[in-house]
């Protein structure tokens, strides 16, 4: 049979055995609490945003940057808005084909911006959170380069440009440049050559963006 001092000893280490779980228990408790009431100031202070989505199109032959908002379906009032506010710095009037663009909305299809991509140049339409819209414009920082294309007419010298992936407003740039010269209409014939040096503009990111 243990001693009284045995007893006394085997108690001690029960209540010191408990009290220890007790402050651990407490303990974390009482951290679970801060973490809660850190985590909650947090989001308070950061309110997750909604994702929004970003819709990539391009400018066809006979379009309208007007005609493409509607096709992605922003409405009326709001394109007839974001016509406005980039008449600061661009004309939509001047929209040519092969042009780019890229609109953000949220996700319940609100109108956020506009980026308009022509060549070098990026036009953009911002919306904020009082509903005023505002146009700014910038270049694209590119690389020139010098690039030499020949090749033979099989048919028609403008055809036979479009196969060496020439693009349409340089060949006529290329045509006004000797109308007084030759008739590219009548006067080139099967089997002639052609040879053209261009300045072109590159972006890692975009690639070709015009010559």
């Amino acid at each position: 049979m243990p001693s009284r001092e045995e007893r006394s000893v085997h108690n001690w280490g029960l209540t010191t055995r408990k009290g220890i779980v007790l402050f651990l228990g407490i303990s974390l408790f009482l951290a679970f609490l801060f973490f809660m009431r850190d985590t909650t100031k947090q989001q308070a202070k950061n309110p997750s945003e909604p994702e929004n989505t970003i819709t990539i199109g391009e400018i066809y032959p006979g379009d309208s940057l007007h005609a493409r908002l509607a096709a992605e379906g922003i409405e009326i009032g709001i394109a007839q808005k974001i016509g406005d506010a980039l008449k600061d710095v661009f004309d939509p009037r001047h929209c040519q084909a092969g042009d780019r663009y890229e609109l953000v909305t949220s996700q319940d299809g609100t109108f956020k911006t506009l980026r308009y991509y022509q060549k070098i140049h990026i036009y953009e339409v911002d919306r904020d959170a009082l509903d005023r819209f505002t146009a700014i414009t910038g270049k694209i920082p590119v690389e020139k380069k010098i690039v030499c294309i020949e090749g033979d007419v099989d048919s028609t010298l403008w055809e036979s440009m479009q196969q060496m992936n020439i693009r349409p407003e340089t060949i006529l740039k290329f045509a006004d440049i000797y109308a007084w010269q030759i008739d590219f209409l009548t006067e080139t014939h099967q089997g002639d050559s052609f040879k053209i040096v261009l300045e072109q503009s590159v972006n890692e990111e975009r690639g070709f963006l015009g010559d």
